[in-house]
């Protein structure tokens, strides 16, 4: 009986720190919070990358996007941090989008036709602030999809 106390007691501690850790994140939950609304009828890949970002950095995340599919990458940052540089890059790092070449949009809504794994990398561009303190902010990649609603040959 004693043993099996000390252990419900570890455990309760060990999941105690978990969630202090957790909520312990700046940006944790931001994604979900801040950009499903701009989804509209895409359902949610539970995959979402929330970083916190300082001025010059970056964050990605690879995921495997499937044929006859619709997506749309939601790109979303605290308003404080102005535009976010995105890109969408193959596997092997070639850039196939980057939202620079497209006065700076914060989504992207594509097909695809074969299966590949894609990466997805958000930019903080800001530049620190006057005061000389590195400006620092919550961004997120969320992605949506639905089954393809193209029809025709292919």
């Amino acid at each position: 009986m004693k043993l099996l106390t000390k252990i419900t007691g570890l455990t309760l501690l060990i999941g105690s720190f978990s969630l202090s850790a957790i909520s312990q994140s700046a940006c944790h939950g931001y994604g979900k919070s801040s950009c499903k609304p701009d989804l509209e009828d895409y359902v949610q890949n539970p995959q979402v990358l929330n970083a916190e970002l300082s001025s010059g950095e970056s964050a990605e995340i690879a995921m495997v996007f499937s044929a006859k599919h619709d997506y749309r990458i939601q790109i979303c940052s605290e308003e404080h941090m102005g535009e976010i540089g995105f890109k969408i890059k193959s596997s092997k790092g070639e850039i196939l989008l980057d939202n620079q070449d497209y006065e700076m949009i914060n989504n992207w809504d594509f097909t695809m036709s074969k299966t590949k794994r894609l990466i997805i990398e958000v930019t903080f561009l800001g530049a620190d602030s006057e005061d000389g303190f590195e400006e620092t902010g919550c961004a997120a990649i969320i992605v949506g999809y639905r089954h393809s609603t193209q029809q025709g040959f292919r």
